[in-house]
């Protein structure tokens, strides 16, 4: 499914699909596709204004900030999908992920900086939404994130 979903929203074809993260609603693959390798993020249908975050990340990238930007479709948009399966794409960026509470203070202290400088580029940016959406604060995404760390 997901091979034919990307040639036709992305006109891209996929050679593999490597499951990489689960985070609860959002589950993340690695594709190797004609355009090199992506990353594709599965979104909840339900996520409140789900394009969003592709004109986000847009304006990021424009402003310098570094961000794997959202690939836009063929038709422009930031979303992908059908049913109950949407997702977008973006540039797979290779590395290690860190351990949760593992992050050296070298890191910690770059992540800061660059915590400053997106909201400083923000100031140029539309007021977001305020809010995750009620569904992210429910009885049953709670007991999922308690779970993850048990």
């Amino acid at each position: 499914m997901i091979e034919s979903l990307v040639k036709r929203y992305y006109g891209l074809d996929v050679f593999g699909v490597t499951p990489y993260v689960d985070h609860g609603r959002a589950k993340l693959y690695r594709l190797e596709t004609t355009a090199g390798t992506l990353l594709l993020k599965t979104l909840d249908p339900e996520t409140d204004d789900a394009q969003a975050e592709g004109k986000l990340t847009a304006f990021l990238s424009a402003h310098g900030i570094p961000v794997a930007a959202i690939m836009p479709t063929k038709t422009g948009g930031y979303l992908a999908g059908e049913g109950d399966f949407w997702f977008h794409l973006q540039p797979f960026v290779p590395g290690e992920m860190l351990a949760l509470n593992s992050a050296p203070d070298w890191f910690l202290q770059t992540s800061a900086r660059l915590l400053g400088q997106i909201h400083a580029a923000l100031k140029a940016y539309p007021r977001l939404r305020e809010g995750m959406g009620a569904a992210f604060f429910s009885d049953e995404m709670i007991a999922y994130k308690r779970g993850m760390y048990d």
